[in-house]
């Protein structure tokens, strides 16, 4: 495994990802190690926002977020390999998804995803996310007081070269 990066910025991040502008949802990634990353996004303007719909964004769209996590701490471990960028990863199931609110407020999307497993087939990965009206350090402890319903769930990653 790669030594663990100090807290990663959106063009770094957008560098690791298949999607680019707006589609890079990522603000701030922290590897914590273990598999497990945490990442922050500001919620402005939905209206700019590629992930919603009428100017609202889903809580259902948090999966996506979740994924991107995800995807950014497959690329910065080296799971997949030194041949990474050649894979499509996609999510083919989600479960468990918790759901605290219908749709999100403006403020400070945090999401962290832990790896669960990993195989030539896949890996899954547990999320739990949350927003807040103030932006907090990454690497520091998180304020538990949250301004929206936490958010959680599994999802089960592919990576396939076609």
């Amino acid at each position: 495994m790669n030594s663990l990066p100090s807290v990663i910025q959106k063009n770094e991040i957008a560098s690791l990802l298949p999607h680019t502008g707006a589609m890079c949802l990522l603000d701030k990634a922290l590897l914590l190690g273990e598999g497990a990353i945490i990442a922050q996004s500001k919620l402005g303007s939905c209206s700019t926002n590629p992930m919603s719909l009428s100017g609202q964004m889903s809580a259902c769209a948090v999966l996506e977020y979740a994924a991107q996590c995800a995807a950014v701490q497959l690329a910065l471990s080296g799971d997949l390999g030194s041949n990474w960028k050649e894979h499509w990863v996609y999510v083919v199931s989600a479960k468990e998804l918790v759901l605290g609110a219908e749709l999100m407020p403006k403020g400070f999307l945090y999401v962290h995803a832990q790896q669960i497993s990993i195989s030539e087939l896949g890996c899954a990965y547990k999320f739990s996310a949350y927003c807040s009206d103030r932006e907090q350090e990454l690497g520091g402890h998180l304020n538990k007081k949250h301004d929206c319903s936490p958010i959680s769930g599994r999802f089960i990653l592919m990576a396939s070269k076609d």
